[in-house]
């Protein structure tokens, strides 16, 4: 990341699709870094439904990170502890300040990236599922990119055109996250060997489809409080980041 002290490791969620499990990604990596493994772990919502900062209880029109950009705010100021140990939440505030331009945004960034560099291990962005100059700016100031994706018959198209974004802006692609899988699905397995074999990038172990990893935001629990046993896969993904 060029101009951060690289003592934290800066990731980043995204797919332009919605509904791939962005944000369940984001809410349980961050947590398994932070509680299961004892990283001082920070989750930036940037995502326009705001489900990882509702998950965390924290939704601030005022002290966000719009408002840090914009001046107002020290990045320390915004940073809100939450339930958990070890684990801090920030939010980028309300849906309409996404499509609003902030000049010179790498360089905004820039400041507060430093500071969250010196103060965490992992810092884990949940990104909104859209082109803008924000998401593109994220894309070459982190380390890498988690593309979740679910399966479907445009899914590998659609995972060919993120890739290719990504890569154009100066993101590094982490890993592919293939969610919802079904195991004795004939076009899921099809469909998950195409991508494993495209060279597009890393394969992560996938991420079955789950009645514990579905219903668990519902009740306001990460999967691995509401059935600790579907948590291995996130537990496995969190070694693998490590």
């Amino acid at each position: 990341m060029k101009g951060v002290l690289k003592m934290a490791k800066f990731l980043v969620a995204y797919n332009k699709k919605g509904g791939v499990g962005k944000s369940t990604t984001c809410i349980n990596l961050a947590f398994n870094l932070a509680v299961l493994r004892g990283k001082k772990t920070l989750l930036i919502d940037i995502d326009n439904q705001g489900d990882s900062s509702r998950f965390l209880d924290n939704v601030d029109e005022d002290k966000n990170l719009y408002n840090v950009l914009n001046g107002k705010y020290e990045i320390e100021d915004v940073i809100k502890n939450t339930r958990y140990e070890n684990l801090d939440c920030v939010t980028f505030g309300k849906v309409e300040y996404l499509n609003t331009n902030v000049n010179n945004i790498e360089e905004r960034l820039m400041k507060p990236w430093n500071v969250l560099d010196e103060r965490y291990d992992f810092i884990i962005i949940d990104l909104p599922p859209a082109i803008s100059s924000l998401n593109r700016a994220i894309f070459a100031m982190t380390d890498g990119i988690i593309v979740p994706v679910d399966l479907s018959e445009y899914s590998l198209n659609g995972l060919e055109a993120v890739v290719g974004e990504v890569k154009k802006y100066g993101g590094k692609i982490e890993g592919i996250l293939i969610t919802k899988y079904k195991k004795k699905n004939a076009l899921h397995t099809k469909l998950a060997g195409l991508i494993k074999s495209s060279g597009m990038g890393k394969v992560f172990e996938f991420v079955p489809e789950s009645n514990a990893i579905q219903n668990s935001p519902s009740y306001g629990v990460t999967v691995y409080e509401y059935f600790k046993r579907a948590n291995a896969v996130y537990e496995k993904l969190t070694d693998e980041i490590i």
